[in-house]
């Protein structure tokens, strides 16, 4: 049996067995979209006159103005480019925004190229699907053996034909949210995470944790800490598993890429983000022409211009989750929507 067929029979074997996990997944736990949650909340909290529409949406009216919430306020083409992680670079590296990890496309048919560029470059590297995912979903990090980029791979082309090997840069993980060209707040992202306390394991440890988690039930709560197979690798590339004792006052990330619908959480560190990176962030939405976007920044330093500190845009997203933000972000936003936000 040639290599190609058997590439063919894991592609398909993945298929199948990924393909019942990832419907699960995009399922999540909410009763519905926390961010047209907050929208609506946060209306009713100014006044404004909101009613339920149609399939989760609402529409609300603020004098003789009326918003839909839940419907996409980008044109088709803003959406389709920041849907698609390849089309994104490729825009941006034309605009003249270079900071961007070296990136390449490939399929299934061009694997055997994607491994040859693994070992040629002898960079750790990330493999995530072109497009139509979210959170995290198919994405693997830290690839350091050709045995992992196998798998990140046959794991990515579940989710779509297409998919990206990028360089593995170091660093933090941020989001940017912008309406328009004006950048509204930021805020750094950590994988799901625990402490240790010297007598549980990792696994109680989650455990408790989900039950605090659970009883919030407001938009902007956390998800539960969902434990998978990416959990259980994380954790033995640490040299740990879900029955190790963590030290008191130990801190174990239990993930190396972040999803919020997976546990991770979130830190306003707005007022400690250099200018450049603002105004950098700004062009790119006037480049994409996008409404209200989150982009995705990866940096040791979000003090520093990202040329200095070596980091780079990971991402464009048309639907960031406002959940990320506090309320009074989401007020901001609403205030953007009926043109009611104050100048510069």
């Amino acid at each position: 049996m040639t290599k190609g067929t058997m590439d063919s029979i894991r592609y398909y074997y993945n298929v199948g067995r990924r393909g019942l996990e990832y419907m699960s997944e995009i399922q999540g736990e909410s009763t519905g979209d926390p961010s047209i949650m907050i929208l609506r909340e946060c209306a009713l909290d100014k006044g404004m006159k909101v009613e339920e529409f149609v399939n989760g949406t609402y529409e609300c009216t603020n004098g003789k103005k009326t918003r839909f919430f839940g419907m996409p306020p980008d044109s088709g083409t803003a959406i389709w480019l920041c849907s698609n992680k390849f089309a994104t670079y490729e825009l941006l590296k034309k605009n003249g925004f270079d900071r961007v990890p070296y990136y390449r496309k490939y399929t299934l048919g061009t694997i055997n190229e994607a491994r040859e560029d693994f070992k040629t470059r002898d960079k750790v590297a990330v493999v995530k699907p072109c497009s139509q995912t979210f959170g995290g979903t198919g994405v693997t990090a830290n690839i350091r053996t050709v045995r992992k980029l196998n798998k990140a791979i046959f794991r990515s082309l579940v989710y779509g034909s297409e998919y990206l090997v990028e360089d593995h840069i170091e660093g933090d993980n941020f989001r940017v949210l912008c309406y328009g060209d004006r950048m509204l707040n930021v805020v750094q992202r950590l994988p799901a995470n625990v402490t240790g306390d010297g007598a549980n394991t990792i696994k109680q440890l989650i455990d408790k944790e989900n039950v605090k988690r659970v009883e919030d039930r407001s938009p902007f709560r956390l998800y539960s800490i969902k434990v998978d197979k990416d959990v259980e690798q994380t954790l033995r590339d640490k040299g740990m598993s879900l029955n190790h004792v963590p030290a008191d006052g130990e801190r174990v990330f239990l993930r190396t890429v972040c999803n919020h619908e997976a546990g991770d959480e979130t830190t306003d560190i707005t007022s400690i983000v250099h200018p450049d990176v603002i105004s950098y962030c700004e062009g790119i939405m006037r480049t994409i022409n996008t409404t209200l976007s989150g982009i995705d920044i990866i940096t040791t330093d979000i003090t520093k211009p990202l040329a200095e500190s070596g980091g780079v845009i990971n991402e464009v997203n048309t639907s960031p989750g406002l959940m990320f933000h506090d309320r009074a972000t989401s007020m901001k936003v609403i205030d953007h929507l009926f043109d009611q936000a104050p100048p510069r």
